[in-house]
């Protein structure tokens, strides 16, 4: 009996034990847990992580900033020429300036005349061979003028250096008009030739049903010296 109180004594005193160590234990470990740098990570804002975030706000605020004007800039199918329209129609247009004809040298049809530098020294001859007119059309200008008038010239280089008139060296003028150049495949282009070598050339203007007559007004490109032929279709 004696034996059966002691170790039901020694039982009790036991359990007594383990409970006073248990509860312990989960206390310790409770504070042990909220001590732990992860409990104070979350129990504390990470002062780092504003500017990370911040600084990630910036980026794409930048970003967005430089996709919505590369989107403005860049050009598109849709993008507008702003070239202005003077500028446009300025290119290639025909000088239609009434040169003063009096105080233009004269010089006669189908006859040399000699072209002289700065220096007095003949560069090139340039001679009219005659004037006619056409009723064919290029059907690659749009232009369907009344008539077209088409004079035959020649000139040869008397120069080292070499020689070029083509059609923007002449206007013809009518009354008080300067005619339109008429550009046709079929003429006879101007070339480049060398000292001693000469070419024969075509230009054309659009005239008028009743075209008889006209001055034809050469302009020389290095001197801007003018010469006037008296042209008339026989």
């Amino acid at each position: 009996m004696r034996r059966k109180k002691l170790l039901l004594t020694v039982s009790l005193a036991g359990l007594l034990m383990f409970a006073a160590y248990g509860c312990s234990s989960k206390e310790n470990a409770d504070e042990s847990k909220e001590n732990t740098p992860a409990a104070e990570a979350t129990s504390e804002a990470d002062p780092t992580k504003a500017p990370e975030k911040e600084g990630k706000d910036d980026a794409a605020d930048l970003k967005d900033t430089g996709d919505s004007t590369d989107a403005k800039d860049a050009p598109g199918d849709d993008s507008v020429d702003q070239t202005p329209v003077e500028e446009i129609q300025g290119e290639g247009m025909t000088d239609t300036t009434v040169p003063d004809l009096d105080s233009i040298e004269s010089a006669p049809t189908e006859r040399e005349y000699s072209v002289t530098g700065q220096s007095g020294a003949e560069q090139y001859t340039l001679r009219i061979d005659g004037i006619s007119t056409t009723d064919e059309r290029d059907s690659n200008n749009p232009s369907n003028p009344e008539n077209v008038a088409v004079i035959d010239y020649t000139y040869k280089n008397s120069s080292s250096e070499a020689l070029l008139v083509d059609d923007m060296s002449f206007k013809l003028v009518v009354g008080d008009t300067v005619c339109t150049p008429y550009y046709s495949g079929s003429l006879d282009s101007a070339e480049l030739v060398d000292e001693g070598e000469s070419c024969s050339a075509q230009i054309a203007f659009e005239v008028g049903k009743d075209f008889r007559e006209g001055s034809l007004v050469y302009t020389d490109a290095q001197t801007q010296e003018e010469i006037q032929f008296d042209i008339k279709l026989k």
